[in-house]
């Protein structure tokens, strides 16, 4: 298999296999900042009473790439406010979903292999629905680029595009649910080494009638949001869509960690919060005006500082080593024993979980296979991948045993002989019972002969 192949094989396995064992390493993480790559919806606010029911408005989806290669982007986009026409009594909802466009996008000229394309549990495009797209409210796309892919640093550089129709007035948050880049990462000898790019996410909001408040929660220290670490909660997005001149006062915060609402005076958009617990908090953001308030809440899910070490262990031919290599991990290369053994699954897989920040060293070693070991490094709320080619010595093939075959040749002449012997010993019979019949025969024609002789006489 040519190197090509062998990377577009184990994207594809990585997404079958990898993300659902682990799942993805964004959690309700939404914001920007330098420090990683980042995908977002754009434009951030799309309103306003210009966009009455009847309409349709589009909007993008797009990625700034820091650094480094990607081939490979895995997105799950959920919408609020879902416009229903079948439900009971009378229709519910403003907005839905209908196409998704890719044909001009950051992979165009990458022979682009989009992967799956889901609206509201219904395939897209004759591509195929995820298993876990079930329900309404999403749109899911995944495409693949043949090679390395794009090279960072790439802004503004578009992903998709999703079409919505207007079908009444409110409000509908747009928010990034699964955000997920993959490097193929090729070693020194050309293998692949597929991995997640660190990245934050950006949501978006369309609104046509009232005050639409919105916000995006960035950890200071990305990627993930963290126990004890400090996150700037940004109501940028907030805006009144009856009238957009209008300046909005203020902005309360309720964190939903038991802590009093918190309440800023515009131009103010932004404050620090620190969750001191892991979980999933309710956030709630208020917003008024000189003429009325809004509000939304989303959930935001805070991580334990601790990281997941995820591996996949091939041979030298890009086959998983199923079930017979022990990993070894240590906390630094002097260490003198290991704090913890596994051995891989049988897909190849080990997987060492709630791991401290930092830079660990680990060992491979089986029976068969020459020893190896790597450093590999942890980052809190992560989860690090990796793929690991180990040298298997297998076994030569048995030489050829004929005995079967010498035993059969054997067996069919000696049933050969048999039905010959056989054949001989019928004919050899039939001559003897022919030549009794002859002379029966003769015999009792000279008897005959001889009485006529004598009745003459």
């Amino acid at each position: 298999m040519d190197q090509a192949r062998l990377r577009f094989a184990l994207v594809a396995l990585f997404l079958l296999v990898i993300i659902p064992l682990t799942g993805h390493p964004l959690l309700e993480v939404h914001g920007q900042s330098s420090s990683v790559s980042q995908i977002y919806v754009s434009p951030l606010n799309s309103c306003c009473s210009n966009l009455p029911s009847g309409s349709i408005y589009q909007v993008n989806v797009f990625l700034n790439l820091t650094s480094g290669y990607v081939n490979t982007f895995d997105v799950l986009l959920n919408y609020s406010n879902i416009y229903n026409p079948t439900a009971p009594g009378v229709p519910t909802g403003m907005i839905r979903a209908h196409s998704i466009d890719y044909s001009n996008n950051v992979f165009t000229n990458l022979s682009p292999a989009p992967t799956a394309g889901c609206i509201d549990s219904f395939p897209f495009d004759d591509l195929k629905c995820p298993a876990e797209d079930t329900g309404l409210g999403f749109v899911h796309f995944i495409e693949s680029a043949a090679g390395n892919g794009i090279l960072g640093p790439v802004t503004n550089a578009l992903l998709f595009s999703i079409t919505f129709s207007i079908n009444g007035t409110g409000t509908s948050a747009l928010t990034l649910n699964r955000a997920l880049l993959i490097n193929p990462g090729l070693d020194s000898n050309g293998s692949p080494h597929p991995h997640y790019v660190q990245l934050v996410t950006r949501g978006g909001i369309f609104s046509n009638k009232g005050l639409a408040a919105y916000f995006n929660a960035r950890p200071v220290n990305p990627p993930s949001i963290l126990a004890n670490g400090s996150v700037s909660f940004d109501a940028t997005g907030t805006y009144d869509a009856d009238n957009p001149s209008q300046t909005i006062i203020n902005y309360t915060w309720d964190f939903g960690d038991g802590k009093a609402p918190l309440t800023i005076q515009s131009p103010q958009l932004s404050t620090p919060h620190t969750f001191v617990q892991p979980g999933s908090y309710a956030v709630k953001l208020t917003a008024a005006d000189s003429v009325q308030k809004g509000s939304i809440t989303e959930v935001v899910t805070v991580m334990q500082n601790l990281g997941i070490l995820n591996l996949r262990v091939y041979d030298q031919q890009g086959s998983p080593t199923r079930g017979n290599v022990l990993v070894s991990i240590y906390n630094s290369s002097s260490s003198p024993k290991p704090f913890h053994n596994a051995t891989v699954n049988l897909a190849g897989i080990v997987i060492f979980s709630s791991l401290n920040p930092g830079d660990y060293f680990l060992t491979f070693s089986s029976q068969n296979s020459d020893p190896y070991s790597i450093f590999e490094t942890v980052v809190g709320g992560w989860t690090t991948l990796d793929t690991i080619y180990v040298m298997v010595h297998y076994p030569p093939p048995p030489s050829p045993d004929y005995s079967g075959i010498v035993f059969t040749g054997s067996l069919l002449a000696f049933i050969v002989a048999m039905i010959a012997a056989m054949v001989l010993k019928r004919r050899s019979n039939g001559k003897a019972e022919r030549s009794r019949a002859r002379s029966i025969k003769s015999s009792k024609k000279g008897a005959f002969v001889r009485y006529r002789i004598s009745v003459i006489l």
